[in-house]
């Protein structure tokens, strides 16, 4: 008796499984697209730090955040919408000893930058002007 219960709660259990993961349902996020862009602090390339882009809309996708070149130019996929951006010393993201950087403190965090990017397939160049 004991060996059929466990038969059939196995047998459940993978059939709950299988439905679960085999039921045709696709990823429902759009596909990431590439963003490029330069950041540029009073009319010169930004040669250290990082771009962070926030969904604008609270929880509706996660932080991504990418390292500018010394030309002041940056590359990601995101997905498309609408973020909030923050442009941040290199050593905030990695934790090391802070230093001296060329960016404004109000570009630091995205709710007081007021940068904001829309990301769509086939959009132009980012550039942020940091003034």
């Amino acid at each position: 008796m004991k060996r059929n219960v466990l038969t059939i709660c196995l047998a459940v259990l993978g059939l709950t499984l299988t439905g679960l993961g085999c039921d045709g349902v696709s990823n429902p996020l759009p596909k990431p697209v590439e963003v490029k862009g330069r950041v540029t602090v009073r009319n010169a390339a930004l040669t250290k730090g990082c771009v962070a882009f926030y969904p604008a809309h609270g929880n509706d996708g996660i932080e991504n955040f990418v390292a500018v070149q010394p030309s002041g130019e940056f590359a990601l996929r995101l997905v498309p919408g609408e973020y909030k951006v923050a442009v941040e010393p290199d050593w905030i993201r990695t934790a090391t000893k802070p230093g001296s950087t060329s960016i404004p403190k109000k570009f630091w965090d995205p709710n007081g930058s007021g940068l904001t990017v829309t990301v769509k397939a086939g959009a132009g160049d980012v550039v942020l002007q940091l003034n």
